[in-house]
């Protein structure tokens, strides 16, 4: 019987312990289960994660690519019109024909000589060309005893200096093979007076084979102090440049006296070239 009992009581004692091991399995279970749950939704929430994160690069990726898509655009039509623009520069004369390039000086005179030129651009007078080319008239002059042809560039033509007059004998200057270019250092706005001074110098020189030299008539400013003092009253040939109302040319003895004001004085000049080229009176 004790034996029994004891048996009896093992039993018993041993069935809380059962009893405790399955409700520690089931409670393992439970946290096992509810870990499991956690770590499941742990990675769900990685997943959507990177799927948003991959799917924010797509998109980034997308903007870019229409970016590249605009500037590839931008610089297909940019060079396009750098393209066209080299085009019309190199094969412009030949789409509109010649008549749009410059002409040389000696195909407008050709034109000229054929009466192919309206009276503005270029006619003839006295036998000499005059063609407008650039702000200036040219003509072509052979200095008499010589071969040489030059193109002479004026300011006027002939037809647009015929009011200024001209008195003496213009060539008494020609047995000299220098002259004085005199002005007055104390008038105002001497600015045409340079210019008048320029215009003589340049022709004289270059084609008249005469030598300019510049003088003043009054000794009273720093530029005139190391110059020659000339007036008309010298021996000496002289050209004397005189700011008046009124354009003229006056030959006296040696000196030649050019006068005028402002364009005015540069009409008396080109005046003055053309009675020395023989071309007017």
């Amino acid at each position: 019987m004790a034996s029994r009992k004891n048996s009896d009581s093992e039993e018993d004692i041993n069935d809380p312990q059962d009893d405790l091991d399955e409700d520690s399995i089931v409670e393992h279970d439970e946290a096992t289960g509810e870990d499991d749950a956690l770590d499941v939704s742990k990675a769900t929430k990685k997943e959507k994660k990177k799927e948003r994160e991959i799917a924010e690069k797509v998109d980034a990726n997308q903007e870019m690519g229409k970016v590249g898509t605009k500037s590839n655009w931008y610089f297909f039509i940019l060079f396009g019109i750098v393209v066209l623009a080299i085009a019309l520069i190199i094969f412009a004369p030949s789409w509109f024909g010649n008549d749009q390039r410059q002409k040389t000086m000696d195909e407008l005179h050709e034109e000229n000589l054929l009466g192919k030129l309206p009276p503005e651009q270029g006619y003839l007078y006295n036998g000499f060309s005059f063609v407008k080319f650039g702000d200036g008239w040219y003509t072509r002059f052979i200095r008499q005893g010589t071969d040489l042809q030059y193109n002479v560039q004026l300011r006027y033509g002939p037809r647009d200096v015929l009011h200024v007059p001209v008195e003496g004998n213009i060539s008494s200057l020609f047995k000299y093979n220098a002259t004085y270019i005199t002005f007055d250092p104390t008038e105002e706005n001497l600015s045409h007076v340079a210019l008048a001074a320029a215009d003589l110098s340049t022709s004289l020189y270059n084609i008249l084979n005469v030598t300019p030299v510049a003088a003043c008539m009054k000794n009273e400013t720093n530029g005139c102090r190391n110059r020659p003092i000339i007036t008309c009253k010298d021996p000496h040939p002289t050209i004397a440049i005189v700011q008046a109302s009124t354009p003229s040319v006056t030959i006296i003895g040696n000196c030649v006296i050019v006068q005028g004001r402002e364009f005015g004085l540069l009409e008396a000049v080109d005046r003055l070239l053309l009675a020395w080229f023989n071309i007017m009176p």
